[in-house]
């Protein structure tokens, strides 16, 4: 069996602030298999971003502090290493691309600049064979007539351009792991299946397993092969995607496939929304961190936080209760 390009066990990450500590990711394990697709979901503010910041050695320190686990890619601990053998890695064996792409370019450099400037510092590329591998991608993801705007600026593109753009830039080197995070919030509908879709499509043609972070099921739903459901700085479910849509086991992840607009659904129906808040990560309550939105709730969940548990092959959830006999009171 395929050892897994990322594995990442028990990843904890805590910010040291004035008003307390907080437990921004606690606890996270996961592994991403050689060209396989994994979806991290879950609210904002819910570490999704922070898990991969912390591994990629982006998080400010301080506040940020990473106080355990370990980020093993290709058999290295990604936390064990200096800062100068990471810059290796990033952009190179592992790429991100970032939510707003024009915080993500230099505005005041021309996109040639920004997509050979990595190629030549990791691979030793020449300046024309970076180009013409540029001119590749650029034309792969869709870019009209990529050599006359190879020396455009980032202003000159649109929103889903722009996008493109990064997703040519992150598949310059080759990377084992594309982590998306985030890639489609800015763009409207119709943009945003073209860019899952063009990840999709590179993912089938270089090979380079994805993580896809979202807050949307629905954004996952066709793009990744597994789900990983966080809240609260904690995972709360894990499972192949279509096991997970069929039959949810944790109450927060029931809701999330609950908040999703049906078209189905009879015109009269009030489109359901989970109540309450996400807990502050500083004063987390007792007990199971959902325990005072969860319709299922019991006394234990009030009182003992519930390990993840593997219940079968590739599925494991955090919950005390069994929420299949109790799905039709709440529907």
């Amino acid at each position: 069996m395929a050892e897994p390009v990322l594995s990442v066990q028990n990843l904890v990450t805590r910010f040291h602030t004035a008003d307390g500590v907080v437990r921004a990711v606690d606890g996270v394990s996961f592994d991403l298999m050689p060209g396989g697709s994994l979806g991290i979901v879950g609210e904002s503010g819910c570490g999704k971003s922070v898990t991969h910041l912390s591994f990629l050695g982006l998080i400010p320190q301080p506040p940020g502090k990473i106080e355990g686990g370990k980020a093993l890619f290709k058999g290295k601990d990604l936390l064990a290493m200096k800062p100068g053998e990471l810059r290796k890695v990033r952009g190179n064996d592992i790429a991100v691309i970032f939510q707003d792409p024009m915080t993500s370019l230099n505005p005041v450099l021309k996109i040639s600049l920004q997509m050979t400037e990595g190629m030549m510092i990791h691979k030793g590329a020449s300046r024309a064979e970076a180009e013409a591998r540029a001119l590749e991608l650029l034309r792969a993801v869709g870019i009209p007539s990529p050599e006359k705007r190879f020396h455009d600026y980032p202003h000159q593109f649109s929103g889903g351009m722009r996008q493109r753009v990064m997703i040519a830039m992150a598949l310059m080197c080759e990377p084992a792991a594309l982590i998306a995070d985030e890639p489609t919030t800015a763009l409207d509908v119709t943009i945003q299946a073209q860019i899952l879709e063009l990840i999709q499509k590179m993912r089938k043609e270089t090979g380079v397993a994805v993580i896809l972070i979202t807050h949307d099921l629905g954004v996952v739903a066709s793009v990744c092969e597994d789900i990983l459901v966080m809240y609260a700085g904690r995972v709360v479910e894990s499972a192949a995607t279509g096991p997970l849509f069929a039959r949810p086991l944790h109450p927060y992840t029931f809701s999330l496939l609950r908040s999703i607009p049906r078209l189905d659904a009879e015109r009269k129906e009030r489109l359901f929304s989970i109540p309450g808040l996400p807990p502050d990560l500083i004063h987390n309550p007792p007990g199971c961190s959902f325990n005072p939105r969860c319709p299922f709730a019991v006394k234990r969940c009030f009182s003992k936080e519930p390990p993840l548990t593997e219940i079968g092959p590739g599925r494991k959830v955090a919950c005390w209760v069994d929420i299949e006999s109790k799905k039709e009171r709440a529907t």
